[in-house]
């Protein structure tokens, strides 16, 4: 597996495509949440509406 390392100076690209057929893929704003199969990014609300936390997953074989 390849690792991304900021401080390092590497950085590794991927990507796929899908359909939201099957919930393999989509997007929802409230909360934010993005998925394509077992990748996905989101965001989380603190109490007064600013943004709180954010994470993001992906992985690859390659």
């Amino acid at each position: 597996m390849n690792t991304s390392n900021i401080q390092g100076g590497r950085f590794h690209a991927f990507e796929r495509f899908s359909r939201s057929a099957l919930g393999l893929a989509g997007a929802r704003t409230e909360p934010f949440r993005v998925w394509l199969e077992d990748w996905s990014a989101d965001s989380a609300n603190t109490y007064n509406g600013t943004a709180g936390r954010a994470s993001a997953k992906a992985v690859s074989d390659s």
